[in-house]
């Protein structure tokens, strides 16, 4: 590799789209088309941060980074497979609530185990030092882009 300033970042770039485009398989779910990614990661935002009170629609589009459009279209979707619900908000009666389902939530259960299923592989092939290792860079880059949002707006 040169000593240009920017190979680090390459050699990162490089790194990261090929550990994207590599993957882990697909759960179960997903493989038959019950849900795609997407739904996952909408589902796993509403379990992981609005579990008690739901979410707002508009909520939900910005922390996911798209548009309102997109999450009103996955919206009408998980909530004609019975896994989300939507409600009136209790102080702002315009406004509507997004909360799973109990079927919304052995779902996103079923999925997780998958991937936890799939991590421990990882975990096991890595060992315990390069696993901590992993843990800790990930948790670093994950703070430091949640920061590098937070001063954008």
């Amino acid at each position: 590799m040169s000593n240009h300033p920017d190979s680090s970042a390459e050699a990162l770039l490089s790194a990261v789209r090929r550990f994207t485009r590599a993957s882990f398989s697909q759960s179960h779910s997903m493989e038959t088309g019950d849900l795609s990614r997407a739904d996952w990661h909408l589902m796993w935002l509403l379990h992981t941060q609005f579990e008690a009170n739901g979410a707002r629609p508009s909520e939900l589009a910005r922390l996911l980074r798209v548009t309102a459009g997109n999450v009103a279209q996955q919206l009408r979707s998980l909530e004609g497979k019975q896994l989300l619900t939507r409600t009136q908000d209790n102080v702002d009666r315009r406004a509507v609530m997004i909360t799973l389902t109990a079927l919304g939530k052995v779902k996103l259960e079923e999925v997780r185990r998958e991937y936890v299923s799939e991590f421990a592989r990882l975990t096991s092939h890595l060992g315990a030092e390069d696993s901590a290792q992993l843990i800790r860079l990930l948790a670093t880059v994950a703070a430091y882009l949640e920061q590098s949002e937070v001063s954008q707006c």
